[in-house]
């Protein structure tokens, strides 16, 4: 009677914890857009790595530097228009999001205590890995500054003087960039792993 008892206890207890530890599934109204979101970021990430190689090779010291100013400046355009891409898809998906959830909360007053209840808890964990993807964009965003804002002085600044000089004066503003770099691909990289949690139900 004892083993039977503990056995059954022991049963109840491993169902617990595998409910416990169950990742919440988010309803696809409310991810449809991510896949667009990661590709973006997947571009923008790409665009800043050959941002920065452009500007590695401006760095490099030739008598002519033309070329070399110019792959610079085209890349800072492309940069500069991935990130209003990016933006924009961000801004679509965030905004199907916010109208799915707060159709889903008026969908949930008219229904009975006990479905209330469980599509409210339901709906909090989606929005909260919503909140979180949120939040991660929040600091993309700050570390995304300081590497742009610097690449687009340097490129307008090399517009005026693209001369030897005018590159070595504009190097000291390409580095700040590319300090920026490690931090914004890291964030961006934390973007795409929050996209790929949410649409895997984790």
């Amino acid at each position: 009677m004892r083993n039977s008892a503990y056995i059954a206890l022991s049963t109840m207890m491993f169902l617990l914890v595998g409910c416990a530890s169950e990742k919440p599934e988010i309803p696809p109204q409310a991810t449809s857009g991510l896949m667009d979101i990661r590709g973006q970021l997947m571009s923008l990430k790409s665009q800043i790595q050959n941002t920065t190689v452009s500007a590695k090779d401006l760095m490099t010291q030739r008598v002519d530097v033309t070329p070399q100013v110019k792959r610079f400046e085209d890349e800072v355009a492309k940069l500069q228009a991935q990130v209003g891409d990016t933006r924009a898809q961000m801004k679509e998906a965030t905004n199907n999001a916010d109208a799915y959830f707060a159709r889903w909360d008026s969908q949930l007053q008219t229904m009975s205590g006990s479905l209330q209840e469980s599509g409210e808890k339901r709906r909090k964990e989606s929005m909260h890995a919503f909140d979180k993807l949120r939040q991660i964009g929040t600091d993309t965003r700050a570390s995304y500054g300081p590497y742009i804002l610097n690449m687009s002085d340097a490129a307008k600044y090399l517009n005026a003087d693209p001369t030897s000089a005018g590159v070595k004066g504009a190097i000291p503003t390409i580095k700040k960039g590319m300090d920026a770099e490690p931090d914004l691909l890291r964030n961006i990289d934390r973007m795409i792993e929050q996209i790929d949690s949410i649409r895997a139900g984790k």
